[in-house]
């Protein structure tokens, strides 16, 4: 295969490849608040429910997926573009405010918008050299910032905080070997960044 065939083929690849990490993206939004209400081991009547994050620690049982939503969209970004992954980031707020509660609409909104774009800006100023840091290292900030806006605004108590951080780094760490075998696929067949 020519240089021109190779192109053609990687242009192909990271086309759907990155349309793969949007749509699983798309799916966490809806998966992580069905899971929040309907499954986990402490319910209560009206609240959250909540499974441990480690020995003492609770988080929401939807933090667990949400720590996915900061690693794909750094994979979009990668895969597809910065202008995607913004497009993203908003359609995602979009997309939590409108399946929640009008209480917690505000909060999902706020908190999935914001750390969003703390990730976008983080990942795109480390990425260029440090891929896996970049996903790593912005992961988990937009992971503090998320559960710090959502449970303020939408409970006005930061008592879930340490479980829901954990909650969400157990993910993005669960992460590292794919994006490690991503970037090395990566140098391997020359397929660089967007």
């Amino acid at each position: 295969m020519d240089r021109f065939e190779t192109e053609i083929a990687n242009d192909g690849r990271r086309l759907i490849e990155g349309l793969v990490f949007l749509i699983l993206y798309c799916f966490t939004i809806p998966a992580a608040i069905y899971l929040t209400w309907n499954i986990g081991m402490d319910c209560g009547d009206n609240g959250p429910c909540k499974l441990p994050a480690a020995p003492g620690l609770w988080a929401t049982s939807g933090s667990f997926v949400i720590g996915a939503v900061f690693v794909l969209r750094d994979y979009i970004q990668r895969r597809i573009g910065i202008a995607i992954s913004i497009c993203a980031v908003i359609m995602g707020a979009a997309l939590g405010g409108y399946l929640v509660s009008p209480s917690l609409a505000v909060a999902s909104t706020a908190a999935f918008m914001v750390s969003g774009f703390i990730d976008l800006l983080i990942y795109t100023a480390i990425a260029k050299k440090r891929f896996v840091r970049a996903v790593v290292f912005s992961s988990i900030v937009s992971a503090v910032i998320d559960s710090g806006i959502f449970l303020w605004l939408g409970f006005g108590s930061l008592e879930l905080f340490p479980g829901q951080v954990l909650a969400k780094v157990w993910v993005i760490l669960l992460a590292i070997p794919f994006t490690m075998w991503l970037l090395k696929r990566d140098q391997r067949i020359g397929l660089a960044p967007v």
